[in-house]
């Protein structure tokens, strides 16, 4: 039989404070609960610039493939700069993954239910110093 995919790209809030995490949460909340899918026609008075569903609308949930992508935000949590750096060089993969923000909002029910991540066996990609492969050195030091 015929099975759909749907394939979304997210950018969620930004920021390394609880309030930043909290609207990282309400804005997946938003995305998965507003957008819908269907096809529509032109109504009969064009003049009024309404569209008329020709199928019910279906969800992101509802397909049978999903794929969410995107810059999500999410920080390692509780880590400073240089805890993050060596838990990094000594590929504490597991160390790391548990202070992902993304790992935990699952862990609680508060974004993605119902999905699986891949395994993170790797190391983090933010923050890097522009055209290199060191992490950022900037004034700002923000975590991996």
């Amino acid at each position: 039989g015929e099975r759909s995919i749907c394939a979304v790209a997210a950018h969620l809030a930004a920021g390394a404070d609880g309030a930043a995490y909290d609207r990282r949460c309400h804005d997946y909340a938003e995305i998965a609960a507003r957008t819908v899918f269907g096809e529509c026609l032109p109504s009969l008075y064009p003049s009024s610039g309404a569209m008329v569903p020709l199928v019910p609308p279906v969800s992101i949930d509802q397909h049978d493939l999903v794929v969410w992508a995107g810059d999500f935000n999410f920080r390692l949590a509780g880590l400073t700069h240089e805890t993050a750096v060596h838990l990094v060089a000594e590929r504490q993969w597991e160390k790391l993954w548990r202070r992902d923000e993304l790992y935990r909002a699952m862990a609680a029910g508060r974004v993605f239910p119902g999905y699986d991540e891949g395994r993170l066996d790797f190391a983090p990609t933010y923050k890097y110093d522009l055209g290199s492969d060191v992490y950022d050195t900037s004034p700002k030091r923000r975590c991996p």
